[in-house]
């Protein structure tokens, strides 16, 4: 009998609310409860690529492209072993959102101090949204947005990480939705507002791939809240907090 997939040595109950690593460590790839890859998902503690990283490393700046950018292990012939480069295709967003008291809410992207693409707007909220997770919804769609546009015009960025503050959002993005929209009865299920705009984001990041380049690739990322984020957050209620003032009447 062959060895169980490490994952099945560490799990005593799978359930399709999950995600692993592959069991091939080389491979920087997430994969489900039956080994099937998860192309909308990344999980740099999961990939071997990037494990190693620090933490405070992972993510830098690139002054010249003005985004963020990974770091990971290199696999450079010639380097010696443990050496950490940029990963120069790899564009980091960091999409949040915010309101003051009594102002509108407001979604903000984030890409790195003083970035041209950094961008905040209001959220049009529709009447039965709920304004948390519309916020958080709104945040992330938008960094898909500019992130796209980005890669649309400089052709050595194609690998977007969208960071999302929450599990759940990954996990629908990357991994639930494909049960969620046959009908599957999942324990897991958001309710239907926020169903809706997940699916809503899910289908616009379909259309962006079908019609962008083939070498485009996005994935969402599950993080705790960083400095980055709370810049982005930052941003975001400061966008809030200037309507009244752009709009004092």
């Amino acid at each position: 009998m062959p060895p169980l997939p490490f994952y099945m040595e560490s799990h005593q109950e799978m359930t399709d609310d999950q995600y692993f690593r592959h069991d091939d460590r080389s491979v920087d790839e997430i994969v489900d409860v039956n080994g099937d890859p998860l192309p909308r998902i990344f999980d740099a503690a999961l990939m071997p690529s990037y494990r190693l990283v620090p933490r405070e490393r992972l993510i830098v700046y690139n002054s010249e492209k003005q985004v963020f950018q990974l770091q990971k292990m290199t696999t450079t012939p010639g380097y010696p072993p443990n050496t950490i480069e940029v990963e120069e295709d790899t564009v980091v967003v960091y999409g949040s959102w915010g309101h003051e008291l009594c102002s509108p809410a407001a979604w903000a992207v984030y890409l790195g101090p003083g970035s041209r693409y950094n961008a905040t707007g209001l959220i049009d909220l529709d009447p039965d949204d709920e304004v948390i997770s519309r916020g958080e919804i709104e945040g992330l769609s938008r960094a898909v947005d500019v992130a796209a546009e980005i890669c649309a015009a400089e052709p050595s960025l194609c690998k977007i990480r969208i960071t999302c503050l929450t599990e759940f959002d990954v996990k629908g993005l990357g991994l639930l939705m494909k049960y969620w929209i046959k009908g599957e009865k999942l324990e897991w299920k958001p309710d239907g507002n926020y169903f809706d705009l997940l699916k809503r984001l899910s289908e616009k990041v379909d259309r962006i791939l079908s019609a962008g380049r083939d070498d485009l690739d996005i994935k969402f990322w599950w993080i705790l809240a960083d400095d980055h984020y709370r810049e982005a957050t930052t941003m975001a209620r400061e966008a809030s907090r200037g309507y009244y003032s752009e709009y004092p009447d």
